[in-house]
């Protein structure tokens, strides 16, 4: 095993050109491979925060009794979709209104007395794709007048989801299928170089897992050297990025960086993502394609 090892290390400093290439170019793909799913990861976060803000209110018909509110409220909670339910009287709702728009409280004055607000129930659903099932259980509800709910918001963020999982999933298969053939390329080149050596060997009694050992490990170098560069380069990026959206001027930008995931949270899944990339880039790229090109 020393002298296979060895023998990969030697391989590498002799193709310096062509490995240098193969570790730049995997660089590239890694890198392009952490940002999409750091990417992802951010969205899916933001469109969660988003799913939780997008509340379906649920109004009550008039002059219900106490226990009729707390029957409404049991028979929402047994939707299996709903996550929490909070009751908002008809009063709560006046005093939440007045807070939000300055001088209602002059302008109404003496109508508070006369308060024809409804009673409701704000429900917070789990699962999006699930609203038009979850608001059409609730308007069979008795004594439920009316049901608003956010569906055209809920149907955006619902494809905005699907579309950015699909362009990460997409993105990571290409990536990969590009650094396997500038892999592949490399390990060509150095059988090339090698063959006659690689002719006396099978001559004399080697084996190929022997013969095509050096070349795995070859591959397996580079696909570590690369994912350390590729982590540490998506580290600092990562950080610079969130510390320019949070000293942004613009309130939206800033909003987004309070959705970003800290890159501490995601720094071991990260790291792990890239060696198992790297490695298996590298070793797989090297294992398939030095078999065709062992045939000298």
């Amino acid at each position: 095993m020393v002298y296979l090892i060895k023998a990969g290390f030697r391989s590498i400093l002799s193709n310096k050109l062509m490995s240098g290439a193969s570790v730049c170019t995997l660089v590239v793909c890694l890198v392009l491979i952490g940002a999409a799913v750091l990417f992802s990861y951010d969205i899916n976060t933001f469109v969660e925060t988003m799913e939780a803000q997008n509340e379906i209110v649920v109004y009550l018909g008039g002059s219900l009794t106490q226990g009729q509110i707390d029957q409404v409220g049991t028979k929402i909670g047994l939707i299996g979709n709903v996550e929490k339910y909070t009751f908002i009287s008809k009063e709560q709702a006046l005093e939440e209104m007045i807070q939000k728009i300055d001088g209602l409280d002059t302008l109404i004055g003496s109508y508070k007395d006369d308060n024809n607000l409804p009673d409701s129930y704000v429900v917070t659903i789990k699962d999006l794709t699930l609203m038009s099932d979850t608001v059409g259980r609730l308007n069979t509800i008795g004594n439920v007048i009316q049901v608003n709910a956010p569906t055209q918001i809920a149907d955006i963020l619902i494809k905005l989801k699907q579309m950015v999982n699909t362009f990460g999933i997409v993105i990571v298969a290409v990536l990969g299928l590009v650094a396997l053939v500038i892999i592949s390329n490399t390990v060509r080149v150095a059988v090339y170089a090698r063959r006659r050596e690689i002719n006396i060997m099978k001559y004399v009694g080697a084996t190929n897992f022997f013969i095509r050992m050096p070349f795995i490990v070859e591959g397996v170098i580079l696909g570590l050297i690369a994912s350390a560069i590729s982590f540490f380069t998506v580290w600092a990026v990562y950080q610079l990025l969130y510390r320019w959206l949070a000293t942004s001027a613009f309130s939206f930008i800033s909003t987004l960086a309070a959705h970003m995931i800290p890159f501490s949270e995601l720094a071991m899944q990260l790291f792990g993502l890239f060696i198992l990339a790297g490695v298996g880039i590298g070793g797989l790229g090297s294992s398939i394609f030095v078999r065709r090109y062992l045939k000298v």
